[in-house]
């Protein structure tokens, strides 16, 4: 899948170098996105943050009506959530037993680079679907902290020592589609629906010697966004 979307990708910039640099039209915007990343069950789908706002700037060539290329950055901020777990559970993939209980902070962070082959459809002189499919190089950085259990609060030196951090690359493919409306000739707005393959964050192991086990599913994001033509 890697393999043949990078294919497409290199076979789209070859046509813009054949093409005449005046039939082509350039964009640049920024999208503001809700992600929804669950995490599978066990791994991770009670312990970490699973809604939170993500940012895109972003930059376009348009061939023609139809179709373009599109590259951006996306990338969150750092975002926590404080929990509580009571066995008998499963916590990252060990089990708590009845009677135990784990007080916890985690965070969560993703940034990534991304391409796509963008299509248009015109439905009007001011309004087209847009659709795009292409691929992604995320980061992801996890933090899990134990701050308490059954016997009250962990003290400062046995918090460092169980705090554990996860870090992963990996390309993953993506999908979106939406709509767009020109306000001007030059300024427009969108609204985009997208799908990425973020299921590849499998079993993933944190950097610090544990057997604690995170996972992801795939995820979805909602974007508006405002894009200036040039």
């Amino acid at each position: 899948m890697k393999k043949l979307l990078l294919s497409a990708l290199l076979s789209s910039m070859i046509t813009t170098a054949q093409c005449d640099e005046h039939s082509i039209n350039h964009y640049i915007g920024v999208d503001v996105k809700l992600r929804y990343m669950p995490f599978t069950k066990n791994f991770g789908s009670h312990v970490f943050r699973q809604n939170y706002p993500e940012g895109n700037f972003f930059f376009g060539l348009k061939f023609n009506d139809y179709i373009g290329i599109e590259v951006g950055y996306s990338s969150t901020t750092q975002h926590k959530k404080n929990g509580l777990i009571i066995g008998p559970s499963t916590l990252l993939g060990l089990p708590l037993f009845a009677g135990e209980t784990e007080i916890f902070t985690t965070s969560v962070q993703t940034n990534n680079v991304n391409a796509s082959i963008m299509g248009f459809i015109p439905l009007s002189n001011n309004l087209q679907l847009l659709g795009g499919i292409g691929i992604s190089r995320m980061h992801l950085k996890l933090s899990y902290q134990p701050i308490g259990n059954e016997n009250g609060q962990l003290s400062p030196n046995e918090v460092q020592m169980r705090t554990r951090d996860f870090s992963k690359n990996k390309y993953i493919a993506q999908t979106k589609v939406g709509i767009q409306y020109m306000l001007t000739d030059n300024i427009s707005i969108r609204a985009l629906i997208g799908w990425e393959n973020t299921q590849k964050f499998k079993l993933l192991s944190p950097k610090q010697p544990s057997a604690l086990k995170t996972s992801l599913k795939n995820s979805s994001t909602y974007s508006v966004g405002l894009v200036w033509h040039f």
